[in-house]
């Protein structure tokens, strides 16, 4: 649409401008409540298997799953079903409010995984597995950017950006489960 003074802005302005706002109100309500409840792992679940107690390692890790799932995943979700009528209410233009909700809605199956792939990350730590997590993160990183780069190229509009985002969280999660459950002492 046209601003004030009658300036248009750029042909994909607003997909951009969309595109920013939903990824930082992604990641604020959602992604750094994941990685930072998720620290409580690190302390917990070192701890115990300094000690050999696996059994406490193992029951940190389904509990963090659950808290996760629980306090972040669910409300981070139920927000981002709603963004748009959250950023009207805030004065944000509704075609702008409509591409943000669009593109959190398709966020939230990654969030969900990315609540698993933080605990299994931060317990494969945990269990002395640094360099395992260190060989996931360099099978993971071309992922993040060539899944993006294929769905934005395929779909060719914002939900491209956000399905390529969520398929970097499969993937994530994916790799890490992989890696989790092959992983020895």
């Amino acid at each position: 649409g046209s601003g004030s003074g009658g300036l248009n802005p750029p042909p994909g302005a607003e997909a951009l401008a969309a595109f920013g706002l939903g990824n930082v109100a992604c990641s604020v309500t959602g992604h750094a409540i994941v990685w930072g409840v998720g620290t409580g792992v690190d302390t917990v679940s070192s701890q115990a298997n300094g000690r050999g107690r696996l059994d406490v390692v193992g029951r940190t890790f389904v509990r963090a799953i659950a808290i996760l799932w629980a306090t972040a995943w669910a409300p981070g979700s139920a927000m981002w079903w709603k963004s748009g009528t959250i950023l009207r209410a805030v004065g944000v233009d509704g075609d702008t409010a409509a591409r943000v909700e669009r593109f959190s809605r398709i966020r939230i199956p990654g969030l969900f995984l990315q609540c698993v792939t933080c605990v299994l990350l931060k317990t494969m730590l945990a269990m002395k597995r640094s360099r395992r997590v260190a060989a996931l993160s360099v099978c993971t990183t071309p992922l993040k950017f060539l899944a993006p780069w294929w769905a934005i190229r395929k779909f060719r509009n914002l939900e491209g950006a956000a399905i390529g985002l969520t398929c970097v969280d499969i993937g994530t999660f994916s790799m890490y489960a992989v890696g989790f459950a092959t992983s020895t002492a």
